[in-house]
């Protein structure tokens, strides 16, 4: 819009909606003006400080921010503005001023200030503001009723001028409020200690000795392995594998899956092919269906899972169950691994799928 207005002085936009531009706009709005002396922002519905005019407007002498949504802004965001004079900032959400919020070069610089209107709260949060504002009444405009607190409750209304603090004061208060509070609540926590210990001894005993089985278990776990999950199997499903569950674990998520059919190999005896590819792999997904249960291959890879499992002291089984597998077929060992363990069934609904992968990844990684 401004592209050619490099000499431009003085600029009002006051009363424009800003409400949807972002700091990109803002830049190709500006960053030509870099001349400008003078700029009204007043009524423009914006929440912070345009980066723009703090950064690239460092010329500006004369800025008017007025009853905006304004509640603070970052140290140095007025380092750039060493030429600034006058600033106005009436009408916005200010409650708290902190003293980074405006450098001593440029309180120096000013020459009037204008913060009337603003919802203060009178802390000692706000004490170096108050002593600044006591002390400098010439360069604030506006400078008596229009100052009030906004709270606490004690001080709503009250004018700035007649809220009394002192470092000292505010010392006191903190180092009071501090020690009855460390006085009380350590009474309370080692009253509660003691009570807890003493109703809890035993089952500290035993999270002392989990904690080191925990610990344990967790150096097993971090151990680097060849693959993260080892797949168990019907070679009947392995169109289910490569179809649905590689796509996801492997393309989407990035995990290594041990598959017989893509990773065993050739001419290598089948037995020890399984127990090495069990060994090295972290975790295991057991695919269940009825082909599954007639396949002694599965049998015993279940049963190799379970061992390596238990050696390692880690359950790291998870259970897929593609169809509803016939009880007169099914093993002793697949019996124990549904009833002793959660399982996930293959949804029919192609919606719900989306949901059983992300579910199915959360226990793998959790």
């Amino acid at each position: 819009m401004f592209w050619g207005c490099v000499n431009l002085k003085q600029l009002s936009m006051s009363y424009n909606s800003f409400y949807n531009v972002n700091d990109t706009m803002m830049e190709e709005l500006f960053t030509p003006l870099n001349q400008l002396t003078s700029l009204d922002m007043g009524r423009c519905g914006i929440h912070s400080i345009p980066k723009v005019v703090t950064k690239h407007l460092t010329k500006l002498k004369w800025l008017s921010l007025f009853k905006n949504y304004i509640k603070s802004w970052s140290p140095g965001t007025f380092d750039s503005m060493t030429s600034l004079a006058e600033l106005y900032l009436m009408g916005n959400k200010i409650g708290n001023i902190k003293e980074d919020s405006f450098p001593i070069e440029i309180r120096q610089h000013l020459k009037h200030i204008n913060l009337a209107e603003n919802p203060f709260t009178c802390t000692c949060d706000l004490l170096w503001f108050l002593n600044w504002f006591k002390t400098n009444r010439t360069i604030f405009k506006q400078y008596d009723h229009s100052y009030r607190c906004s709270s606490p409750l004690s001080s709503r209304s009250i004018e700035l001028i007649h809220i009394h603090l002192s470092q000292q004061k505010c010392l006191i208060g903190v180092m009071t409020t501090f020690v009855i509070v460390a006085v009380a609540s350590s009474g309370v926590f080692l009253t509660i200690i003691i009570s807890v210990l003493y109703r809890k001894r035993w089952s500290l005993k035993h999270y002392w000795y989990m904690r080191g089985h925990r610990e344990r278990r967790q150096e097993e776990i971090d151990r680097a392995y060849m693959y993260d999950i080892y797949i168990i199997y019907s070679k009947d499903d392995l169109g289910w594998i490569t179809q649905e569950m590689l796509p996801f674990l492997e393309d989407t998520k990035g995990l290594k899956l041990c598959i017989q059919q893509r990773d065993f190999t050739l001419g290598r005896a089948m037995v020890d092919c399984i127990v090495e590819a069990v060994h090295c792999s972290r975790g295991f997904i057991l695919v269940a269906s009825n082909t599954f249960v007639k396949e002694e291959w599965c049998q015993f890879q279940l049963q190799l899972a379970h061992k390596h499992n238990q050696d390692r002291d880690l359950d790291l089984l998870l259970v897929i169950l593609l169809e509803e597998v016939d009880q007169r077929h099914m093993t002793p060992e697949l019996y124990a691994v549904l009833k002793t363990k959660d399982y996930i069934c293959w949804p029919t609904a192609n919606d719900d799928r989306v949901t059983f992968w992300e579910d199915l990844y959360q226990e793998i990684t959790h």
